[in-house]
Order: structure tokens, then sequence, then C-alpha cells
């Protein structure tokens, strides 16, 4: 059995709790992010950390800067109308149509049936309800546009 006790807030407790937050937020103006992994997360939280906050970062990496360079590396990524949007929020209209442009859109799936003799043909109806399209691209090429977004105050170690 535990008990607790929650003082009652007063004027004094609340201009106490507003001047430790405002310290603490001009203090957090001195702090490097340090961001772990420098995958498609990663970079992404970097690029926003730096175009939309106006905050450098540390990017903590484990491959090789050839490794890491290697835009033909891993497998692909699908991004629908928000993954496009969050790119545009990110790093502008040029990012998301940069992605279009390098990836492919997807016109429709297709599922083969064991035992069926045709293909299951599903059409994507994305692009004609939302204006933006679905596009699979490679991610090695998606970590080189979103890392090609980083200006030299963000270091990749």
């Amino acid at each position: 059995l535990s008990t607790s006790f929650t003082p009652k807030p007063t004027r004094n407790t609340f201009q106490r709790q507003f001047t430790t937050s405002s310290t603490m937020a001009s203090a957090a103006k001195d702090v490097t992010p340090v961001i772990v992994g420098g995958g498609i997360s990663g970079l992404a939280t970097a690029a926003a950390l730096q175009n939309i906050a106006g905050v450098s970062c540390q990017i903590l990496e484990t491959c090789t800067l050839d490794e890491f360079k290697n835009n033909k590396a891993g497998a692909g990524a699908q991004l629908g109308p928000n993954g496009l949007k969050a790119l545009r929020a990110i790093g502008g209209e040029e990012l998301m149509q940069q992605c279009i442009e390098k990836g492919s859109v997807l016109k429709g799936n297709a599922i083969v049936v064991p035992g069926m003799p045709e293909p299951m043909v599903i059409p994507d109806t994305t692009e004609e309800e939302t204006g933006l399209p679905q596009v699979f691209i490679r991610w090695g090429l998606l970590r080189e546009l979103l890392s090609d977004q980083l200006d030299d105050g963000c270091e990749i170690l």
C-alpha cells in the first residue's frame, strides 16, 4: 500500500514551473541532438530538425562511408500519399518530386494465388483519390535523397 501527496498548485508553483520550462528551453538550444542510426528514420529526423526547427545534429552510423553512399543498398520502400506529404514537409516540393521521379509510381497490385491460372490484378486508385501516387523507391535512393538534405552542420559519425 502506498500513498502519495500532490500539493495544490499555487501561483508561486506556476511561476517556478514556467521559469524552469523557459530556462530548459533556452538551454536546449545549446544541446546537439544525437540520432542513433543513419537509415530512413534517422535521416528523416535529422532533415526535419534542420529544415523545420533549425537545429543541427549528429547521426551515429555503424556502416562505412562507402556502404552509406551506396544508393543500390537495401530493398525498397513503398510510400503512400502521407509518406510523400511528410517528405514535402521535411524538404519541400522538390524532395517529394525527386522521390516520385527516382521511384516507380504504382498503378496497381498483382496477387499470384497458387492454383489460379492468372494473377489477380487490383488497380490502384490512390492518385485519383488523393492527388498523390503510391511510390516504390529503392531504399538506398531514398537514403541518398534524405542525406542530400543535410548541410555541413549535421555530422554523420
